[in-house]
């Protein structure tokens, strides 16, 4: 028994076709290019994250009745540059039995007050960290205190510490967050921190001009 083969159509795409194809291609590019570009906003992740982050420790002070804190692991230019390319983007957490306790001390015999909480600790993205100098930003409206001078020395007077309450030691201290090598509009955020752990952010523009907020109350990234 003969056994007969089929033909298959070996004629390619039509030039109409692949004008179709192309076309509809940059149709969905151009569709999908905002929702992309609006994923990718490193300065928003980074101020989420150190604002979960507070609350975390906040929760963890109140539960074990021991103060937490949380400050930048490197403090001078050699160690910024040693270990994270000079952008001072990783934080230490640590406890002690209250806000007001010493430092350790280094010298014998060794005196160890604060204990890590190396579990804690926080590495925001690439690109985003504390400024490396005082960044004065401008007030928002009737917030006087969100104009901030933020430095990488946060020791004495300058802390972000909750006590076993949960209460936050000192309000003083302003936090701000700059994105280092961006495309968005946002360059710095600002940190307002209220005693009972609260943060509201505020955003600027690499010119420290203020964003305003959306419609909804939220910070503009």
């Amino acid at each position: 028994m003969a056994i007969r083969l089929s033909k298959y159509n070996s004629q390619g795409f039509t030039l109409i076709e692949m004008i179709v194809t192309v076309m509809v291609a940059g149709i969905l590019m151009a569709i999908a290019t905002p929702s992309l570009l609006s994923l990718n906003k490193p300065l928003r992740d980074g101020s989420l994250q150190f604002k979960s982050q507070l609350s975390l420790i906040r929760s963890k002070a109140i539960s074990s009745s021991k103060a937490y804190r949380i400050r930048p692991k490197f403090t001078t230019t050699a160690e910024l540059n040693a270990n994270s390319d000079g952008k001072a983007r990783n934080f230490v957490v640590e406890y002690a039995d209250n806000c007001q306790m010493l430092e350790n001390n280094a010298t014998t015999p060794v005196v160890v007050r604060w204990q890590m909480a190396s579990q804690f600790d926080l590495d925001l993205p690439p690109n985003i960290g504390i400024p490396t100098a005082a960044t004065t930003l401008p007030t928002i409206g009737a917030v006087t205190t969100s104009a901030t001078s933020s430095e990488l020395d946060w020791t004495g007077g300058k802390v972000v510490c909750f006590d076993n309450r949960g209460i936050l030691a000192d309000t003083t201290t302003k936090i701000a967050l700059r994105d280092f090598q961006g495309f968005n509009k946002a360059k710095l955020s600002a940190f307002e921190l209220t005693k009972v752990g609260g943060a509201d952010i505020y955003t600027y523009t690499d010119a420290l001009t203020t964003i305003a907020p959306s419609s909804q109350g939220n910070p503009e990234f």
